[in-house]
């Protein structure tokens, strides 16, 4: 660790504890990955002796994405094909846990990794505490006042957080231009970046830093805040900020672990490179997507991307090499693609780069990575050679696969077919003369041939040629075990296949047996696991980790990832919903079944009310009978009661006229007199 006691001028002070420069003004800094993992990081770190970039500790304990992520080689393979630029002062804006700056400090470039984080920063101190070209510097890049003759200033990863820690109207704009003062006139700004326009992303993976799906697409971003940019628009943004030498590179499948680094300008150097195959054979190893991500064939649409012209701009990932000077150097102009494999024990790490020679045609150079490492298991019957050879156009027989297994209403029968082809091209590699129409699977043949996958070997008709042929068993093995490797690694380069004729097939060991079947052969558990133990074997050889087979109760339960599965995540949440809606509707059963019941003592008393009504109605009906009788009867009473009256009348007018008649006054006088 570099103890540049020039920092103590600009305000900062040693931390000895953890070996790092720190500002007593430096803000908070509100990103992380969680205080469990980055405690989980650094104590990892911590308790190694080693944390070399290939260190043997450190990759055991790359176990899910997060130690993987700050922990894995591979994280330094998007810097490799600039590893001769970057000896000189190097900048490392935001260096996180430290992946990348131990890459640099190796590397041998005089490096400044400045982290707003505190405890990143101390992690970055951790990884590189034996690195004396190293200083790290723990602060808010905004408050950094160093002189502006970088080499090299990076932003892996950084940029699409501008928004959340510059406060300005164009923050992305305003920390460009800040790298590109700190910058020599003819340095180097690295600026590494998710595209926006992805094909993973149009394919329906989930945006990389938000996790949902076509935010990035749809543009969705809530500003200020994380955003990423298509490739137009960032292009156009580092010409805004100053910088006029632009070089850009495709990292596949994407920059966080770049397996391939392809030139997005490649026609002119070489037509019969291939950029589509490697961006295909990089697919699969995207640990972020799956087939529940994405919508389509991510293998199979790299070539129809490739022959329109738009690899550049649906590209998963960017690397932009700019410089402020236009005269630049940066990418030499032979240039093509870099390939790494990484992802082995450090003595077997391999580096291949593809370039052009004067007339156009593409050369391969092999290298090791670390010539100087120990190899380990060097006991187990395998080999290793890194042989030169000639790059090789056309197609290989594991694309024949991959457009089978692609195809809705595939067939076991097209597989083995496939595996008949691979046979006949096995048996012409040794050069044997093979009579028999029947496949002998018990067969042995030459170690070397471990290496002769599918994926290795190209067709030209009736001729074939096997390519990349590292690895060999020391003894003979049996053509059983080839088919088995064969299989299995076939299925390894896609990440989703289509629904096959019958959909039991999406059952491995239904899938394995039913093809061994057509070749005349039983592929039964002995078989699986005599296979599957020399395949650990050498895995435990290339890898330099100790691998065990997959027990076969429960390899016979994997079924293949297919185009089903992106439904089902879609549906996933409706059917989340089915326990609710169960209980839900319970709940309104029970409140029926009472209606019901109520329903029922209701109609009782309707029925009863109605009994009740018509009695009702007979009594009125008897009532108004007897009712409209004693109205008849009234109104003859009535009758007779006029009658009466009128005698009643007359009578009374009788009367008053003999009351007034004289005879009557006379009979009074007389009645008086008397008395």
């Amino acid at each position: 660790m570099n103890n540049n006691p020039n920092l103590s001028d600009l305000g900062y002070r040693f931390l000895d504890e953890y070996q790092l420069w720190s500002s007593d003004e430096t803000a908070s800094f509100e990103y992380s990955d969680g205080d469990g993992t980055e405690n989980k990081i650094f104590d990892i770190i911590r308790d190694s002796d080693d944390v070399s970039l290939f260190s043997d500790q450190l990759r055991v304990q790359c176990v899910d994405w997060p130690t993987r992520y700050h922990l894995s080689p591979t994280r330094a393979n998007l810097l490799r094909p600039l590893s001769h630029q970057l000896k000189g002062r190097i900048l490392e804006i935001g260096s996180g846990c430290g992946a990348i700056t131990r890459f640099l400090g190796e590397n041998g470039g005089d490096v400044t990794a400045i982290e707003g984080s505190f405890r990143r920063a101390k992690i970055t101190a951790a990884r590189t505490r034996d690195l004396q070209n190293v200083t790290v510097i723990h602060d808010d890049f905004n408050n950094l006042n160093m002189d502006g003759n970088f080499d090299v200033v990076t932003l892996i990863g950084v940029l699409e957080y501008a928004g959340l820690f510059l406060k300005s109207a164009d923050p992305v704009g305003d920390l460009l231009k800040s790298a590109r003062r700190m910058l020599h006139p003819d340095g180097l700004l690295i600026v590494a970046i998710e595209n926006q326009l992805g094909l993973k992303y149009l394919a329906g993976a989930n945006e990389d830093h938000l996790n949902e799906p076509m935010v990035g697409v749809h543009d969705l971003y809530t500003k200020p805040g994380i955003e990423t940019f298509g490739r137009a628009d960032l292009q156009s943004r580092l010409q805004s900020a100053g910088f006029e030498k632009m070089e850009l590179a495709l990292p596949f499948p994407d920059y966080k672990f770049p397996s391939s680094i392809i030139r997005s300008e490649t026609g002119a150097l070489a037509t019969t490179f291939n950029k589509a195959a490697l961006a295909a054979e990089a697919t699969p190893r995207d640990s972020q997507i799956s087939s529940a991500d994405v919508c389509f064939s991510l293998e199979r649409a790299w070539g129809v991307v490739d022959r329109n012209n738009l690899t550049a701009d649906l590209s998963n990932s960017f690397l932009f090499v700019v410089s402020p000077t236009s005269d630049t150097k940066i990418f030499a102009d032979d240039s093509l693609a870099w390939h790494f494999s990484t992802e082995r024990q450090p003595k077997y790490c391999k580096s291949v780069f593809f370039k052009a020679d004067a007339n156009g045609t593409v050369l391969i150079e092999n290298g090791l990575i670390n010539p100087a490492a120990e190899a380990k298991f060097s006991d187990l019957p395998f080999e290793h050679t890194l042989r030169s050879e000639h790059y090789q156009t056309g197609e290989t027989l594991g694309v024949s696969f991959v457009k089978i297994v692609q195809k809705k209403g595939w067939t076991a029968k097209e597989i083995s077919d496939l595996l008949r082809c691979y046979y006949a091209v096995l048996i012409d590699q040794q050069s044997l003369i093979h009579e028999s129409q029947k496949i002998d699977l018990s067969l042995k043949v030459p170690g070397y041939l471990l290496d002769t996958v599918p994926q290795n070997i190209i067709l030209y008709g009736e001729q074939s040629t096997a390519i990349d042929q590292e690895w060999s068993a020391k003894n003979p093995i049996s053509l059983a075990y080839l088919m088995f490797r064969a299989l299995t690694t076939m299925f390894r380069m896609v990440v989703s296949i289509a629904p096959p004729a019958e959909m039991r097939w999406l059952n491995q060991v239904a899938l394995y047996q039913d093809v061994f079947s057509l070749l005349d052969f039983d592929f039964n558990e002995a078989q699986y696991l005599e296979c599957a133990q020399l395949e650990a074997d050498f895995m435990t050889f290339a890898s330099g980790l100790r691998t065990v087979p997959i027990p076969y109760e429960v390899w016979k339960q994997h079924r293949y990832p297919n185009f089903l599965d992106r439904a089902d995540a879609i549906h996933q949440p409706y059917f989340d919903t089915i326990p609710q809606l169960e209980e839900l509707a319970g709940t309104y059963i029970r409140q029926i079944k009472w209606l019901e019941g109520e329903n029922a003592n209701w109609k009782m008393r309707f029925e009863k009310s109605d009994s009740n009504l018509q009695q009702l109605q007979d009594s009125f009906d008897v009532v108004n009978s007897e009712l409209a009788t004693s109205i008849s009867n009234l109104r003859q009473l009535e009758g007779d009661l006029d009658v009466l009256q009128r005698h009643h009348d007359q009578a009374q007018t009788e009367l008053k006229s003999i009351k007034q008649s004289r005879a009557w006054r006379t009979l009074q006088f007389l009645l008086w007199k008397n008395r």
